[in-house]
């Protein structure tokens, strides 16, 4: 085992247990063999059978006690350890292994006067260094964990693991060379090890080289299976979605949008428990139209799965539709879920002003203590449209609390209100279409949300989550009939919503299983006066009471079978009702199966079927993806969905990436066209992506993409409606936008998006058909300077640089807003952010 020989290990233990099956000494050499063949299962297996056959063998405890930490089983891990200290107190690394222990309970202090004691019984003993590096670093004192790592790597010079460690230590410090030179000589004394290569990706995220920072974590992709000496094959796929997760910043730097919703679906596939990934998807969805509810329901994911000490989420990303260039990332600081970013106390501003009465700032401070953390924010944004009439303002503030009360049980709590106020804010192709309306609404929510974790070990967990909402709004609404006649409707209306939730996850090497259910009630009343032309009442509505309800259940399976095979099922139930609106009980089936190659090609393919809750129902536990495909769809409450999609993703190296995903869905809205509650209109859709992403230099990125979206909503409905006209009845838009990122040094870096945009509407205007089209071309770039590692950065852009003036019709079925991809008119906007 000293000299690496792991076959001759194994060999040599096998005849030991034949020779001597009652052994406790063999099966504790078989154990030390299993680890050095990645077999961390029957190296436990083994260490249980040593301490069932001497019981009394001291050492056989603390060897038990070692592999359960690396299984992260903390609680068995300190009763072995409590047994074999009470066999021989004097047992080395026990005090060690004890540091370790409280540290994966989350109880820094504890552990670090553990490894206190530890140093004091064997200076020269490394683990014991290192366990009190990392201790000092969770409770954010950096420069103390690093003199202790120098001095782990001084005992143990020829530890990579260590050695990498001290080099995302001195990049943590901005001694660069000291951190490249430890890098590479880490990569050099363990050329299989992922850590070397994810802390490079780090340092060079945080050094403005995204190109780098991709193709270094790539290579730590490559490896990442390596690391079944020291973690089970089980948490090997949570290790890799955290670091895919951590690449955000670089995909978005890039503008590689299509890799990055790619990587954060595939992420959350590997290991739905990781919040990382959770936070990852919503942000690769937050410029996505559409996918508002899939984005709302991945931040509830995560932040019921974050640990005390890390970044927590700002309040813009908690408002639904933001109706801004960037969605929520605009006024969004950057960050991961490194350790040396778990810190106790974290701080963020950001700012934002342009044209067009365009202004908005954040704050977002918290504190955190050994077992918990609280955060408060504060968004505020306003600007007067793109048009007159398109005015929008929202503020959000927040509060979140979490504390761990064990080791398993951890609870969180948000209380949040978001006031907005807007006009109209759809765009419309033709004035006589949808979103040609003058529409003014005032819109408060209040939110208090409480939720849990239960960790019953690494691979199980249950999560809660009740939210109550208390959402009063007001409206006018003034549409015109013809030259001379308006209707003009004013009104006001309340409405108030609850949900409980629960999740159950469980996964094994090869498989797991996702399942739970809810139930959601909303009561609401609005009441609302009609006149014709102003002054001239028309009609008059007394306040009229509404009530929703929403039941559901879920469980969702995947597993891995042969080389690359992975299979996936599922189903759902949910029943619904609103009103005498409509009434429905459906059972939604779920399957999928992928396919992924030795040669970097992966294959995709799913059919399943959804129902869309109530829009005030902003988020949810049920997961958002199935088999990396968004399974969250926006269209109005009860409608039932059917989608078919296929997909194949392909790597080229660590420098290039592409894919293509083709979709067809056919969707069932319940009431539409006819007054019963029965009529059901039927709409296809279409949606056809495909993307190629390339770094050809270090600093330069290219990106191509094309996008394709066809939505019919037919005149004729089923056998069952008799009257009503939806308009538009069809829309189909093609773009294709091509982007290049440049690193121009000093933190400097500069990128460029062209994007062609063809549109064709067909219509209902004046009892007929009518066809409207339009075909442009909109020119974006910025600048954008990093400064000290990105934790203070600047970044000025001009959107539609040419002033094209054009027409485009948005797709929305249900008049909900969202993160807009290009505006009439040139706009131009600085950003400027800062954290510490």
């Amino acid at each position: 085992m000293a000299r690496n020989q792991a076959a001759e290990a194994m060999e040599y233990a096998s005849r030991a247990v034949a020779l001597d099956a009652k052994s406790s000494t063999a099966r504790l050499a078989l154990s030390y063999a299993w680890q050095s063949q990645r077999d961390l299962s029957k190296a436990l297996t083994e260490a249980r059978l040593a301490t069932e056959l001497n019981p009394s063998d001291a050492l056989a405890w603390a060897r038990r006690a070692e592999i359960e930490v690396v299984m992260s089983a903390p609680d068995e891990a300190q009763a072995s350890l409590d047994k074999a200290i009470a066999l021989e107190p004097d047992l080395p690394r026990a005090q060690a292994l004890k540091g370790f222990i409280a540290l994966a309970k989350g109880d820094a202090d504890a552990a670090l006067a553990l490894f206190n004691t530890a140093i004091e019984h064997n200076a020269a003993e490394p683990l014991a260094w290192y366990g009190r590096a990392m201790a000092r670093i969770r409770l954010g004192q950096n420069d103390d964990g690093r003199r202790d790592l120098e001095v782990a790597v001084t005992l143990d010079p020829g530890n990579a693991e260590l050695r990498a460690y001290l080099a995302r230590s001195y990049a943590d410090a901005d001694r660069m060379d000291e951190a490249v030179a430890q890098n590479d000589l880490a990569r050099r004394l363990d050329p299989l090890s992922p850590t070397p290569w994810y802390f490079e990706a780090l340092r060079r995220q945080d050094a403005n080289d995204p190109v780098g920072a991709i193709q270094a974590a790539e290579e730590a992709q490559r490896r990442n299976g390596n690391r079944t000496v020291l973690r089970p094959a089980s948490l090997i796929g949570q290790d890799s979605a955290t670091r895919e997760a951590n690449m955000s910043r670089s995909y978005e730097m890039m503008g590689w949008y299509g890799a990055m919703q790619r990587a954060a679906a595939d992420a959350v596939t590997r290991d739905p428990q990781s919040g990382a990934a959770h936070h990852f998807l919503a942000s690769a969805l937050a410029n996505e139209g559409q996918s508002e509810f899939a984005r709302m329901s991945s931040l509830l994911q995560a932040q019921l799965r974050q640990r005390p000490g890390q970044w927590p989420l700002p309040p813009q990303y908690y408002v639904p539709g933001l109706p801004i260039l960037d969605g929520p990332r605009a006024l969004s600081t950057e960050e991961t879920s490194d350790l040396f970013e778990r810190q106790p106390n974290h701080f963020s501003v950001s700012a934002i002003g342009g044209n067009n009465g365009t202004i908005g700032g954040s704050l977002l401070a918290s504190h955190a203590w050994q077992t918990g953390q609280i955060s408060a924010g504060y968004f505020d944004y306003r600007t007067d449209g793109w048009r007159e009439g398109s005015d929008f303002r929202t503020r959000a503030a927040q509060i979140d609390i979490q504390q761990q009360l064990t080791s398993k049980l951890t609870i969180y709590g948000q209380i949040r209100q978001q006031e907005r106020s807007s006009g109209d804010l759809i765009q419309a192709l033709a004035p006589n279409l949808a979103g040609s309306t003058q529409t003014h609404r005032n819109t408060t929510y209040d939110v208090g949300q409480a939720g849990f974790r239960y960790d019953v070990s690494p691979n199980e967990q249950w999560l809660g989550n009740a939210a109550f909402t208390h959402a009063p709004s007001d409206f006018i609404k003034v549409q015109p009939i013809n030259k001379v006649t308006t209707f003009q409707s004013e009104g006001e209306g309340r409405t108030n919503a609850r949900v409980a939730e629960l999740q159950y996850l469980h996964a094994w090497e090869t498989q797991s299983v996702q399942a739970g259910g809810g139930t959601y009630n909303e009561t609401g009343s609005q009441g609302y006066v009609i006149y014709i032309n102003p002054g001239h009442r028309l009609l008059t509505s007394s306040s009229s009471m509404g009530f929703g309800r929403h039941d559901n259940a879920y469980a969702i399976w995947q597993g891995r079978y042969g080389d690359g095979w992975t299979l996936f099922g599922g189903a759902s139930y949910d029943q619904m009702e609103s009103s005498g609106n409509f009434r429905l009980g459906k059972w939604s089936p779920k399957l999928g199966v992928s396919y992924a190659m030795p040669s970097g090609l992966t294959l995709r393919a799913a059919g399943y079927r959804s129902v869309a809750s109530f829009s005030t129902l902003q988020q949810s536990l049920r997961p958002a993806t199935f088999n990396g495909f968004t399974d969250a769809p926006e269209d109005s409450s009860g409608t039932v969905s059917t989608r078919y999609v296929i997909a194949a993703d392909q790597r080229f190296g660590t420098t290039a990436k592409a894919g293509v995903e083709l979709s067809a869905r056919s969707v069932h809205v319940p009431g539409m066209g006819c007054p019963g509650a029965e009529c059901t209109a039927y709409w296809p859709e279409r949606a056809h992506r495909a993307y190629a992403s390339w770094a050809p230099l270090e600093w330069l990125a290219l990106t191509a993409e094309w996008r394709y979206d066809s939505v019919h909503r037919p005149l004729a409905f089923d056998e069952k409606a008799t009257n009503g006209v939806a308009t538009p009845m069809r829309i189909r838009t093609q773009q294709i936008p091509l982007r290049a990122w440049v690193r121009l040094g000093a933190g400097f870096s500069s990128s460029v998006e062209v994007r062609q945009v063809r549109q064709d509407v067909l219509g209902w205007s004046n009892y007929s058909n009518s066809l409207w089209s339009d075909n442009f071309w909109v020119t974006n770039v910025s600048v954008r300077q990093s400064i000290d590692g990105d934790r203070y950065w600047w970044e000025f852009a001009i959107n539609n640089l040419f002033d094209r003036d054009f027409q485009f019709q948005d797709s929305t079925a249900t008049g909900s807003t969202h993160p807009p991809e290009f505006l009439p008119g040139r706009s131009y906007s600085l950003r400027v952010s800062a954290r510490w």
